[in-house]
C-alpha cells in the first residue's frame, strides 16, 4: 500500500492519472480473484490512505473501479484507481509529511527542499496564467460594466470618482 499512497501522491500533484492492479509492468492482464468483501475492503483501505492526505483529498479527486474479466469460472478483476490533478495551487503531503510527483510515469520523491521550491513556483505560476486566462474572458464583460456605469453617472449627474484599476495600476474614470 506504500507504493499507491506514493503514486496517488505524485498524481494528485502532477497531471492526473490511472493506477491498474492486476496488470504486469509488461502491460499482461493478470487479474485478481475478488469477491464483493475484497471490493469494499479495498475500497475502504483506498479512502483511509488518501484521507490521511494534507490537505484533505475531496472523494471527487479519486474512483477505484472493479473491471471484471468475464471468466465464467472465477471472478477476476483489474483494479482501476483514477486519480485526478488536485486543487489548483495545493501542494499534496501524503500523510507522512512527503510530496511526490509522477512524471511519463515515473514516480519522483519524496522531494527534497530544492524541489519543493520548484514545485511550489510552478503552481504559482499555473494559478497566475489561470487567473490571466479568467481575465481575458472577463475582461470584454468587464468593460461593458464600466461603460454602463459611467452612462448611468452621466444621466444622473453625478461627480465620477477616479479609482485605480488594481490588476492594471492604471485610472480610470
Amino acid at each position: 500500500m506504500n507504493k499507491v499512497k506514493q503514486f496517488a501522491n505524485g498524481l494528485l500533484n502532477s497531471h492526473g492519472g490511472v493506477l491498474y492492479f492486476g496488470v504486469d509492468y509488461k502491460g499482461t492482464v493478470l487479474g485478481e480473484k475478488i469477491s464483493r468483501k475484497d471490493e469494499d475492503a479495498y475500497r475502504l483501505v483506498v479512502d483511509r490512505t488518501l484521507g490521511k492526505f494534507e490537505p484533505l483529498v475531496s472523494t471527487q479527486h479519486y474512483r477505484i473501479a472493479f473491471l471484471s474479466l468475464e471468466d465464467p469460472y472465477y471472478n477476476y478483476y483489474v483494479i482501476e484507481l483514477k486519480i485526478s490533478v488536485g486543487e489548483l495551487g495545493e501542494i499534496y503531503e501524503n500523510g507522512e509529511a512527503n510530496v511526490f510527483l509522477v512524471d511519463d510515469g515515473l514516480l519522483l520523491g519524496p522531494l527534497y527542499p530544492q524541489e519543493l521550491k520548484e514545485l511550489i513556483m510552478l503552481k504559482y505560476k499555473e494559478s497566475i496564467e489561470g487567473a490571466e486566462e479568467a481575465n481575458k474572458f472577463l475582461t470584454p464583460y468587464l468593460h461593458t460594466a464600466r461603460e454602463t456605469c459611467k452612462r448611468k453617472a452621466l444621466t444622473k449627474r453625478r461627480p465620477l470618482v477616479c479609482i485605480q484599476e488594481e490588476t492594471t495600476g492604471k485610472f480610470e474614470f
